[in-house]
């Protein structure tokens, strides 16, 4: 696009929506709300709009961190086309991939992949802000709680990496 220069970030998904869905609600864009992460400066929040043109887009869930492209004048963010998590075939096709293991893995063996969803995220998807800042609090009282300083140190770089606390926090 003219005029911006586009920087390499990195966002937390927090909330979305359908922004606009077409008369025969065949087709529905979406409007993402992230806390963004780029090298050297403050964490700040965003609106992302789902790109318009997009034939292999996958839409973030909330709690995914994916790449973006952030104009650091004006803080727009759109979200990066090249990351591989917002690629419809490559999720298709390790979806599939996924599949075809577990279908032939031993009997009573665990499905790989993502278990039932964080309570925080739970407290998120329901958009109720304090629901969410209650589990968030918890989960930090559980990571203060522990004993072991490297136990602790491990669960606050797993928050962290997901994007619920910054390195302030």
């Amino acid at each position: 696009m003219f005029g911006h220069h586009w920087e390499p970030a990195e966002a937390t998904i927090v909330l979305t929506h359908a922004k606009k869905t077409s008369g025969d609600g065949m087709v529905t864009i979406k409007e993402y709300v992230a806390d963004v992460r780029r090298p050297g400066a403050e964490v700040f929040r965003s609106t992302i709009q789902e790109p318009t043109i997009a034939t292999s887009f996958w839409p973030p869930s909330i709690g995914d961190v994916v790449s973006v492209l952030v104009d650091a004048k004006s803080d727009k963010v759109k979200f990066d086309k090249d990351d591989p998590q917002l690629d419809a075939k490559t999720r298709m096709r390790e979806q599939k991939d996924r599949f075809s293991a577990v279908g032939s893995a031993a009997p009573g063996s665990p499905a790989p992949g993502r278990g039932g969803a964080s309570p925080l995220a739970s407290a998120v998807f329901s958009g109720d802000p304090e629901q969410a800042r209650a589990a968030l609090e918890a989960l930090r009282a559980r990571a203060s709680a522990t004993a072991d300083p490297a136990e602790r140190l491990a669960k606050l770089e797993a928050l962290k990496a997901q994007g619920l606390v910054t390195d302030a926090e």
